[in-house]
């Protein structure tokens, strides 16, 4: 519900890497004074199918003109099919890694599903989803893991290799990046508070 994230920062609703982005994009509206117009977010992973939406952000200013707040407003990517040409044509590369995730992807394997040269793949996505194919494979690719890690009771290593990620060591460097936290203290963080949760 609306009254669950009041108070909340996007650190406390957000693997720390997601928080990251946000948190960057509120710093340009606020240090640029202009809007960011239809960011390209993902909205769900796991319990639904993929729902894509659309997020502008734009100043708030006091009488003198000085940024003192920000509004964000948000549209399903239904809302504005057909709105972006570039976005359609990459859908079969962001479906395909949304089925394929736990296994080795390439670039050129992306673009080909998307009709493109390999480089204008790259700077196209890039643009817009802002940020590189390589490091959107590695988000979906996280994300998965840590619902694995909240479900269920898999090694580190096993729920690595089924999210795609077949080198253990380089797994829990990434996941730390990703989410300040190791796997394993993830784990037990997510079940101590569940634990608790259930007690009270």
């Amino acid at each position: 519900s609306p009254e669950d994230v009041i108070g909340k920062t996007d650190f406390d609703l957000f693997p720390k890497i997601i928080a990251e982005s946000f948190q960057q994009n509120d710093r340009i509206v606020f240090e640029t004074g202009q809007p960011l117009i239809d960011e390209v977010h993902l909205t769900s992973f796991f319990s639904h199918e993929p729902r894509w939406s659309f997020s502008s952000k734009y100043p708030l200013t006091d009488r003198s003109g000085t940024v003192i707040g920000l509004v964000t407003l948000n549209e399903t990517y239904e809302t504005v099919m057909g709105k972006h040409e570039d976005l359609n044509r990459l859908l079969p590369a962001i479906d395909h890694v949304y089925r394929h995730y736990a296994t080795p992807l390439t670039v050129g394997e992306l673009a080909s599903l998307c009709h493109f040269s390999e480089s204008h793949f790259m700077r196209l996505f890039k643009e817009r989803l802002r940020l590189t194919a390589y490091a959107f494979v590695e988000q979906v690719r996280m994300y998965h893991a840590i619902d694995l890690l909240k479900r269920g009771d898999e090694t580190i290593s096993r729920i690595a290799a089924d999210c795609g990620f077949y080198d253990h060591s380089a797994f829990v460097k990434r996941f730390r990046k990703f989410t300040g936290k190791t796997p394993l203290r993830y784990r037990r963080e997510h079940q101590a508070r569940r634990l608790s949760e259930r007690e009270s």
